[in-house]
Formats: C-alpha cells, structure tokens, sequence
C-alpha cells in the first residue's frame, strides 16, 4: 500500500511548518506509518523529519483540504485523517465493481458514523454500477468527501455502537451486557471517550469472531486513528 499521504492546508507556507498543529498532524502521520506529501502552490514532500523532496503535480480537487483554524481542532483534525487514510485506500483498489463492493463494505460503519442519510445514498450508487471504471471511483471519491465534509456527531457514533452491541448480545452474559450499556451511555453523555467503547468492543470480537465486524474499517482502522491521537494531541475531550 501506498504509504504516502497528499494533503491540502489553507495556510501561507513560509509559516507552515512552525505551526504546531501541522507538526501535531505530521506526528500522528508517521506515528500510523505514513509520510506527508504537502500540495500547495510549490508542490513539496515533507516527512516529520522535515525531509523535502519534489512530488508530481495532482489533481487539486481530489486532496482532500482543510484550514489551519480547523487544524487546531481535534475533532476537525481526526475527521482530516478519516479523510486522508480512506481515501488513501481507495487509491490502492482496482476499478472492478467486486473491488469497489468490497470496499464500500469495509467503510459502512464509518459512514453511518457521518450521516445515516447518505449513507443510505451511495450504498445504491455502488449497488447499481454495471461496471467500475476509473472515472467511477473520481465519482465514488467525491462522494465519499461529501459525507465526510458533514463531520461525524456523538449520536451517530452512539448509534453505531449500539448497533455493534447487537451482533453481541447473545453471547454476553448479563454483567457484560450491563457493562457495555453503561459504557455507550457514558460515551453519550461525554464521560468516556469513544476508544474506550470501540476497543471493548474489539475484546469482545476477539472472544465471538464475527467475518463482517472483523473486516469493519470502524473497528481497525478509525480504532488506530484515534488511539495515535490521543496520545499526541494535548486536547482531546472533545474529539467526538
């Protein structure tokens, strides 16, 4: 897999990198194994280093882009990296429907997690595809980017986990089943973070495997982004 990340920020360059946050983002990069390549009028790669390299000239409108006031946020931050990393892994697919099947059903969760609307959109889009073409997927990215533009919300995550909790429930016993509900419930009312749920969740995986939950970009994927930045961000109660 590509390893390489292009990212957008609306901010003059000769201040980017002695920004804080661009230096907090660029951590959490390569704490999760990857590189960032900077799109800006110079097109320029950098890593944490600080390593500077020439990159080939893309497509403006296919890097996902954010500002550098949304960058100081931790909740804008996090939903950048969703951003960034799935559609990263969009790039790495060929343009068969089989492919795109496959990852659209790795991303559902996360999706709902964003807006249960359009996700109930672009789940028909891939359904009625006849065949996958590259120009497919420019479409498929795009919507992607929208639904992730919406932001993901409390509810929503409250709702998915909710949702995992069902494939559970006939195999806990009461105490674990009160254990969880107490826990999305604190998650609700922003006593417990959203990681601690999602990786009780994951222990729960590990003792009753489930094929469809264990491919779920949700319970890996999303799980590491947040893991990575919680332990690099200094503000990070209100990540959800």
């Amino acid at each position: 897999m590509n390893k390489r990340l292009v990212i957008q920020i609306e901010i003059n360059p000769a201040e980017l990198f002695l920004n804080r946050h661009y230096q907090q983002l660029c951590t959490i990069v390569a704490s999760l194994g990857y590189q960032i390549e900077l799109y800006a009028d110079l097109i320029i790669s950098t890593d944490v280093s600080g390593m500077i390299s020439e990159c080939p000239t893309i497509d403006e409108a296919a890097v996902p882009c954010i500002t550098i006031d949304k960058l100081s946020s931790p909740k804008h931050l996090i939903n950048y990296l969703v951003q960034l990393l799935t559609i990263n892994e969009l790039k790495q697919i060929q343009p068969t429907k089989q492919a795109l099947i496959d990852y659209h059903s790795r991303f559902k969760l996360l999706l709902l997690a964003y807006s249960q609307p359009e996700y109930r959109k672009i789940g028909p889009y891939v359904a009625q595809l006849q065949a996958v073409t590259e120009e497919t997927l420019q479409i498929y990215k795009k919507k992607l980017l929208t639904i992730f533009a919406l932001g993901s919300s409390k509810q929503n995550h409250s709702n998915v986990v909710q949702h995992l909790q069902g494939y559970f429930r006939p195999y806990l016993n009461a105490q674990q089943k009160q254990q969880l509900v107490e826990q999305i419930e604190a998650f609700r009312q922003g006593q417990l973070s959203l990681l601690v749920v999602i990786n009780q969740l994951n222990d729960y995986l590990a003792l009753y495997p489930n094929d469809y939950l264990r491919q779920q970009y949700y319970l890996t994927g999303y799980r590491d982004i947040l893991q990575h930045s919680y332990l690099i961000l200094e503000d990070s109660a209100h990540v959800e």
